[in-house]
């Protein structure tokens, strides 16, 4: 690994362990905490709730149908939930979209299978769009809980896959209505807006590092290839 390329998971890590320390204990260090076995600790804010997800979360599973031509094409990838390109013809794609599922802005939409081996299983949609039927994707009751506060909480949990308890099946599977069943801590409506405001004010400047390494190690990896091929083809004179 280069100097670079650990520099980005340093950043990332510190991303993650920012994230994590809000959604489980607050802002506050100095809240009265109470003891109860969760996906991430065994302790959480004793004013907190404690709920079950089918509180916070109603399945969607609006199927396009013949209404493809309608809507954008959406992916769920380490970067979020992204508007899929098309026309580059890269990856694969279905000889139709009729199975394929309408999600709306603060849907949250999750991968429930292979979740050991891919590489985010969590994202909030920004934006209408259709993603494939094998993912599952939820409404949330916005009275009780923000879409960005779930977003991060779950995020949290995928990092560390916490889920595992719950998997059943060869591919690891969590079926929607045991994920439903799942209990969490839940702030005050109030408290959430201010741990998601606190998340991005925080992590504003770590991703932009973030972006800034990318892009130089993709830099650095393409100047690479490139004095590689011109020492293979004659290009340059090596000697």
């Amino acid at each position: 690994m280069s100097l670079r390329e650990r520099e980005l998971q340093v950043l990332t890590e510190l991303k993650q362990s920012q994230i994590a320390q809000v959604v489980t204990k607050g802002i506050n260090p100095n809240v009265p905490m109470k003891e109860c076995q969760t996906l991430l600790t065994d302790v959480y804010p004793a004013h907190w709730d404690y709920v079950r997800n089918k509180a916070c979360f109603s399945l969607t599973g609006e199927k396009v149908g013949d209404r493809a031509s309608d809507y954008t094409l959406l992916s769920l990838t380490t970067r979020g939930v992204i508007e899929r390109d098309v026309e580059s013809g890269k990856g694969k794609f279905p000889k139709d979209f009729d199975s394929y599922q309408i999600v709306k802005p603060n849907n949250l939409v999750f991968c429930l299978f292979d979740i050991d081996e891919t590489p985010r299983t969590v994202g909030l949609v920004k934006k209408e769009g259709m993603l494939t039927g094998a993912y599952t994707a939820f409404s949330v009751n916005e009275n009780i809980a923000l879409p960005e506060y779930l977003y991060y909480y779950f995020l949290s949990v995928d990092e560390i896959k916490a889920l595992k308890p719950y998997y059943s099946g060869l591919r690891k599977t969590v079926r929607a209505d045991k994920f439903l069943q799942i209990y969490i801590p839940l702030p005050p409506l109030e408290e959430q807006n201010q741990i998601v405001a606190y998340i991005e004010s925080k992590c504003q400047s770590i991703d932009s590092m973030i972006s800034n390494l990318e892009a130089e190690i993709a830099y650095l990896k393409e100047y690479k290839q490139s004095l590689i091929a011109d020492a293979v083809t004659g290009a340059i004179n090596v000697q």
